[in-house]
């Protein structure tokens, strides 16, 4: 497990400890640590650099095996689902693209190939769908940059909002931070 995070580096041999959750990963000629550095919370986070990394990291850590087939599912809003079509269209057609179906990626010193099959999409949110639940529900989805609430009705969404970062994890751990910071001032 890591946090999502990718941090460009320049490894000066073996001095020192890695951070618990984090990850040496060399993809494309370049080598970075997983699990630490920005956070890459933006509505085109699907389709960055940062991502994949962390997406081809997941799927190496999840086995031992070294030649990996994998289908992937992303989940996006709801309000995106439902609004933005032709954003969910090009965020699966980038993973099934072929230059996007294999991938040689080094994890912690271990080699791996990564075959992605296919990619999938997914609305966030969507569980009374998943279950075939006609109630009324409210759900909320707290994600690291965005908190979604929508309410279901008959299985149809019938209020859907999205607040950015300041209700988010994001803005709450700026808001720890604040308060840790002022504490160590003081």
């Amino acid at each position: 497990i890591f946090e999502s995070k990718v941090e460009g580096t320049m490894l000066l041999g073996d001095f020192g400890k890695r951070e618990v959750g984090t990850h040496e990963v060399t993809y494309k000629g370049r080598t970075y640590i997983v699990g630490k550095g920005k956070s890459f919370a933006t509505k085109d986070r699907h389709t960055c650099r940062s991502y994949q990394l962390c997406l081809l990291t997941a799927i190496a850590l999840s086995t031992e095996e070294n030649d990996i087939e994998a289908s992937v599912c992303f989940g996006v809003p709801t309000l995106m689902y439902i609004t933005n079509k032709d954003r969910v269209k090009e965020i699966v057609d980038f993973y099934n693209a072929p230059d996007m179906k294999n991938h040689i990626i080094t994890v912690d010193g271990c080699n791996k190939k990564i075959t992605i099959n296919a990619a999938y999409i997914f609305a966030e949110n969507a569980l009374p769908l998943m279950q075939d639940d006609d109630e009324n529900q409210i759900l909320v989805d707290i994600g690291e940059g965005t908190v979604n609430i929508s309410q279901w009705i008959d299985q149809a969404p019938v209020k859907i909002d999205t607040k950015e970062n300041e209700s988010s994890f994001l803005g709450l751990y700026n808001r720890i931070a604040l308060i840790l910071k002022s504490m160590s001032n003081a």
